[in-house]
């Protein structure tokens, strides 16, 4: 649509971008790994978007990989306000992760309730080193270099 507007000559384009399915790959986690946020940042850039409009992007860090201008909308305050409509008096808003704590704090703060955080816990599947019985679970030892 981008190219079809450039083609049209129209002076400015603005995206407007509900979901931007790659806010989430917005990190290099291992080597040779492609950003892909980035990528299609790029990419949309080189297709003639002058603006871009969205909608709750995963992580503010995200608005930094365009070279154009970038609204980021939320529904905040709409939320709230449907919400605001039933009882909570007895209801705690909860942040999943530490991560989403601030924006948990502000949509608390619009209902007039308090807030609460979780940290991750991180669960070990597998024993450690020094407590397997290596007797019970011998595998064959071709895979290690020597």
């Amino acid at each position: 649509m981008l190219d079809a507007a450039r083609g049209a000559s129209a002076s400015r384009t603005t995206v407007v971008m509900p979901h931007y399915a790659y806010a989430r790959s917005d990190k290099k986690d291992a080597p040779r790994i492609s950003i892909g946020a980035r990528l299609v940042a790029d990419l949309l850039v080189t297709a003639g978007a002058n603006r871009i409009l969205t909608m709750t992007l995963h992580s503010p860090q995200v608005h930094g990989f365009f070279s154009v201008p970038v609204d980021h909308l939320h529904a905040l305050r709409e939320l709230a306000g449907h919400f605001k409509q039933y009882d909570l008096g007895n209801t705690v808003v909860v942040s999943p992760d530490l991560g989403n704590a601030k924006a948990a704090a502000a949509f608390a703060r619009l209902l007039g309730n308090p807030v609460a955080a979780a940290a991750k816990q991180r669960f070990r599947r597998r024993p450690r080193r020094d407590q397997r019985d290596h007797r019970r679970c011998r595998r064959p030892r071709h895979h290690r270099a020597r």
